[in-house]
């Protein structure tokens, strides 16, 4: 018989930074009044959490809201597919969506539905988001009773009395290469924003920068979890595209001259500008400054020359 293997340390935890930015987009595009999202929901004793619960709200305010999407934006999709609640398991972009991770959801939906005191499993949901699968997954999984078929491109679902989805983020970012959800699978780095950026992902990329900053996530700064440089890489370099795609007049427009020469050595500010417009405003005495004595000679001639004429 196999040793038992050990509890998971704190340190051993699946939790990487890619996992908070998931959560973040999750959030990001919820509809807070018929949703709540519980990040990393603890569902036993054990060091067992799922990476988010979906818990569809039932008081007066979701009452009011039942004709409002579940979902909105880039995660549209999932609404139709949410239930009374929804276990999500995310996989990185580096990593592989396994057997074990399959047989994790599952657990996690069931913990879940314990939890949050459900009957049937109708009422519950699991949701895998990956961007690789191991080889021959889903026909070993159809072996063994659990088929799971393809509604559409990168989606595929299992209905039995659990339901499962599979959600391929690789597959759907290839048919929206503008949708932010790019940011969270294998393709981040091919990443293509829109001409014309939504305010509302741009608010969510300056979420993510300010966890790289100043956040914690249970105890541990952001910056301190496996993947959080990639993720600040990806998140300059999405900030920098967007500054690049405003028009200069745009971009200074509000600055004070500090603000805009704040950072900015001697050279790059004088660059572009002719001999006249670097001497436009100076006094005699300031265009003596610096000059080595053969230099000074040599502008006070020209100086002279030029009160003569």
């Amino acid at each position: 018989m196999a040793d038992t293997p050990e509890p998971e340390t704190p340190q051993e935890l699946h939790l990487t930074a890619w996992h908070v930015f998931a959560n973040e987009i999750i959030k990001h595009f919820a509809n807070p009044r018929r949703l709540e999202i519980r990040e990393f929901d603890k569902l036993g004793t054990l060091p067992l959490e799922a990476d988010a619960m979906l818990i569809r709200k039932k008081d007066l305010e979701a009452a009011g809201a039942a004709d409002e999407a579940l979902m909105t934006g880039p995660l549209a999709f999932l609404g139709p597919r949410l239930g009374e609640l929804t276990a999500l398991e995310y996989k990185g972009p580096g990593d592989v969506l396994g057997w074990e991770d399959v047989d994790k959801a599952r657990v996690y939906a069931l913990l879940g539905k314990r939890k949050y005191k459900l009957l049937r499993d109708a009422q519950v949901r699991v949701v895998m988001m990956y961007s690789y699968a191991s080889k021959g997954l889903f026909e070993a999984l159809a072996a063994d009773g659990l088929p799971f078929e393809q509604e559409e491109e990168g989606i595929r679902c299992h209905r039995g009395s659990l339901r499962m989805y599979a959600v391929d983020l690789v597959a759907l970012g290839k048919q929206k290469p503008d949708s932010p959800m790019n940011l969270v699978s294998a393709r981040h780095r091919h990443y293509i924003r829109e001409a014309h950026l939504d305010p509302h992902t741009m608010a969510l990329v300056q979420r993510i920068e300010y966890l790289i900053k100043q956040g914690t996530v249970r105890g541990m700064r952001f910056s301190e979890l496996k993947g959080s440089e990639e993720v600040e890489r990806d998140v300059d370099e999405f900030q920098r595209q967007y500054l690049e795609s405003i028009e200069p007049e745009k971009r200074l427009r509000g600055l004070g001259v500090e603000e805009r020469l704040r950072g900015l050595g001697a050279e790059e500010r004088l660059r572009g500008l002719g001999a006249e417009e670097r001497l436009r405003g100076l006094g005699t005495e300031d265009l003596f400054k610096g000059l080595k004595a053969e230099a000074k000679a040599k502008l006070l001639a020209l100086l002279l020359a030029e009160r003569d004429k």
